[in-house]
């Protein structure tokens, strides 16, 4: 037999890199556990509850936004990922991001420059007009943000029903993104179950 037939495999580096790309799979795995979980939770926005401490005194408590800690464990997902992300996945993120970017923009607050105008009239009254800056800004839920009209009057607009559908598109973002992962996952065989790890 001619040596260039064969190939000698040290058995300890051998059992070492099987080792190695075991737990990498163990962890993904569990990664992939945790967006599940998270995604079966209901996808409510965050909000402060009252608790009572063993002595009657009330306090509140912030309860998390289940929407950011699934779109946050779906970005963890990804980053165990980055050196597997193959052509296809990118071309299909980057279409995800360009609607993720027009989401923003329909939802977020549009940054305004204010000028003010002095009519010489009768009146001799000021006027306000608005340019826009071309920056969006997403506030932060339960937050009130200020505009001022056209006779420099100051509103107050509450921006939380904005913040919460952008998150909702959010969340149907961030699905197309897992679902492209398991696909992903799946092109490379990542879904099968090694020899010697008990299902």
């Amino acid at each position: 037999m001619n040596e260039d037939d064969y190939e000698v495999i040290e058995t300890q580096d051998h059992y070492n890199k099987n080792k190695e790309d075991i737990s990498r799979k163990r962890i993904i795995m569990n990664a992939i556990q945790n967006v599940r979980e998270r995604r079966s939770n209901e996808m409510r926005r965050g909000y402060f509850n009252v608790k009572f401490d063993k002595y009657g005194n009330a306090r509140k408590v912030w309860v998390p936004d289940a929407r950011e800690q699934y779109i946050n464990s779906v970005i963890a997902l990804e980053l165990l990922l980055a050196a597997d992300l193959d052509d296809k996945y990118e071309v299909i993120r980057k279409e995800i991001n360009t609607a993720m970017g027009e989401d923003f923009k329909k939802y977020g607050w549009k940054i305004f420059r204010v000028h003010k105008e002095k009519h010489i009239n009768e009146y001799n009254k000021f006027t306000y007009s608005k340019e826009y800056t071309g920056e969006v800004v997403m506030p932060e839920s339960e937050t009130c943000v200020h505009d001022i009209g056209t006779k420099g009057k100051r509103i107050t607009v509450d921006w939380s029903s904005n913040q919460h559908h952008y998150m909702q598109s959010q969340v149907l973002s961030y699905d197309q993104i897992f679902s492209e992962i398991m696909k992903l996952l799946n092109r490379k065989d990542w879904l099968e179950v090694p020899e010697g790890i008990a299902q």
